[in-house]
């Protein structure tokens, strides 16, 4: 019985020790995740920002767009008016 009782207690020893490194290389995975995962976060943010802008800059360009052809429409009158 020691001689199993030994090789339990060997095997056990075995397998921690062979656990230790796996068990820091897992730590160093999941502070690798958290970081990606932060940075992610911020990059949405400016994402997000940058997706404001361009909406506010197209809605000016609608505005734009909108103002012109009713120009276009006054000038259209004006021709047909003139010419008339």
């Amino acid at each position: 019985m020691a001689n199993s009782d030994e090789l339990r207690e060997a095997i056990s020893e075995a397998v921690s020790a062979a656990l230790v490194p796996i068990g820091q290389r897992l730590a160093r995975i999941e502070r690798r995740i958290e970081s990606v995962e932060h940075h992610l976060r911020s990059v949405e943010q400016r994402l997000t920002s940058v997706q404001q802008r361009v909406t506010g800059v197209q809605d000016r360009i609608d505005n734009v767009q909108l103002r012109l052809d009713n120009l276009g429409g006054k000038l259209a009158a004006l021709g047909e008016d003139g010419s008339g």
